[in-house]
């Protein structure tokens, strides 16, 4: 799964700079994981435009395949998102240091309601339920952000002429 600390290693070198480490192991590629939950967390709510949350469960669902399709590991991992912050000594002045890699939305939950958003996701992960999950994540990340200013899906194009 990790491509051990390569040049084409981006998941690592991600990893390594949130989780130190001194050689890159399965747990760093699930440190790896962990980043890039916290990025479609924080994507789902509002960071993105309203449509991409159609299309964020397909990631999750590739996730937990990668995971062997623990449902306990993929909601561990899950969990882990959801309280992720960024390092002490932050890699730019974008990342702040103490800051909720999820985002806002996910900072201003309970703790009871990442408890059943947990439960929620697990019973619907190990049912292969990915559509529930969709609804799930659309609550969770606080609805879908119909006043954001995204207005257009993208649609595919024909082009046509000569390139110049």
């Amino acid at each position: 799964f990790c491509c051990r600390q390569t040049a084409e290693c981006v998941g690592c070198m991600v990893a390594s700079t949130i989780f130190p480490t001194t050689a890159a192991t399965d747990g760093d590629a699930r440190h790896g994981l962990v980043v890039i939950e916290a990025a479609l967390l924080r994507g789902c709510s509002g960071v993105l435009p309203p449509w991409v949350i159609e299309y964020v469960p397909n990631v999750f669902a590739g996730i937990h395949k990668c995971i062997g399709e623990d449902v306990n590991t993929f909601c561990q991992l899950l969990d882990l998102a959801m309280n992720l912050r960024s390092p002490a000594a932050a890699p730019s002045a974008l990342l702040p240091a103490g800051m909720l890699l999820a985002g806002k939305t996910i900072e201003s939950l309970s703790d009871h309601q990442k408890g059943t958003f947990l439960k929620e996701t697990m019973d619907a992960v190990s049912k292969g339920s990915w559509k529930r999950f969709k609804v799930i994540l659309k609550q969770i990340c606080g609805g879908k952000k119909k006043e954001s200013g995204f207005r257009l899906k993208p649609s595919p194009t024909r082009w046509e002429g000569d390139r110049i």
